[in-house]
């Protein structure tokens, strides 16, 4: 029941509901209980927000058949905001990555599989994207202000505001490592001591390393509100931020994957025998992807969030989906400009 109250004392006063315009810069915002609060507007200018960030890994994971990570590094520094050009460029370490699927690299004495020659390292990418704007659009928008908190009540109001909304041209440059799993879908393999013979396996473990380089190519969506005002009996409040929208093509340039070992379980000396193959000209390969990515920017704030979704170039016959998510340290060079 004293939940229920709680909840009830925040739905009744946690809105201030109607807001009355006058000629000038001024708004008289009437409150449920009948109090007015005067609000002097500021700013309201959405074309001059802008911000110079450097992003420090708190928690980012990966999820995806090829390889999931619990904890990537990942680090950002970029320019958001006013002008025609954006851009940036991070770097990901995958820390915990190859957390999943489970497979036998470590313990091969036992199992049939299909691995890499080379022992699996910690996935890593670099990353640099730029963004040309050639439309900007203003509309209005509502903008919630939070007033004053006093334990779990909120008192907020909506603003009308402008909002500006921005349409631009991506290009970017990605190029790294990653263990790649197969997904248990069958390869095909060339002996490296005679490749014009093909054999074809299906294990329950099986890897490589992909070695990767890709162009993207896509649309930005950026909307930024950047609304400053004074409160009577509340003092200066600022609601002033950046929502960066991408959709991007993915072009492999480079989509290769390491030899392999192919290791098959000999029940007369109880060991498992390596053979190297290649495997780069014998299976199909998805040469295009694409990529949703979204991340959040508060001028006042110093942490960030973003997330995304991938199907990346890899084996055609492989489920290349990856789902990202991640908040950051978000250090704004140009916080009070």
């Amino acid at each position: 029941m004293k939940n229920i109250n709680i909840l009830m004392s925040i739905l009744m006063f946690s809105s201030l509901t109607q807001i009355v315009f006058s000629q000038n810069s001024t708004l008289g915002v009437k409150a449920k209980n009948g109090n007015t609060v005067m609000i002097d507007i500021l700013e309201d200018n959405p074309s001059n927000v802008k911000a110079f960030t450097l992003q420090l890994p708190i928690w980012h994971l990966a999820g995806s058949k090829i390889n999931t990570s619990i904890l990537d590094l990942k680090g950002d520094i970029a320019y958001t905001g006013k002008g025609k050009f954006n851009g940036g460029i991070s770097y990901k370490f995958g820390l915990l990555d190859k957390i999943a699927p489970d497979t036998y690299e470590g313990d091969y004495p036992n199992h049939d599989l299909v691995m890499s020659i080379n022992k699996p390292v910690k996935s890593q990418e670099l990353n640099l994207y730029g963004t040309y704007f050639f439309k900007d659009q203003k509309e209005e928008v509502i903008e919630r202000i939070r007033l004053k908190t006093e334990g779990n009540v909120a008192t907020v109001t909506d603003v009308k505001t402008k909002g500006l909304t921005r349409t631009g041209l991506n290009l970017g440059y990605a190029q790294g490592f990653t263990w790649y799993n197969f997904n248990n879908v069958s390869i095909n393999v060339n002996p490296s001591v005679n490749e014009s013979i093909e054999e074809t396996y299906e294990f329950m473990s099986m890897s490589s390393i992909q070695d990767y380089k890709f162009v993207k190519l896509g649309i930005n969506r950026t909307k930024m509100v950047n609304l400053k005002l004074n409160a009577e009996g509340y003092g200066k409040k600022e609601s002033s931020h950046i929502s960066v929208n991408n959709f991007n093509l993915i072009l492999a340039v480079q989509n290769k994957f390491d030899d392999v070992y192919v290791g098959q379980y000999n029940t007369d000396n109880n060991v498992v025998e390596l053979k190297h193959y290649s495997m780069n000209n014998s299976n199909a390969k998805l040469p295009v992807g694409f990529e949703f990515t979204h991340r959040e920017i508060y001028k006042k704030s110093f942490f960030s969030y973003e997330y995304g979704i991938k199907y990346l170039p890899g084996l055609l016959k492989n489920i290349n989906l990856m789902v990202n998510f991640g908040f950051s340290v978000n250090i704004d060079f140009l916080r009070n400009k």
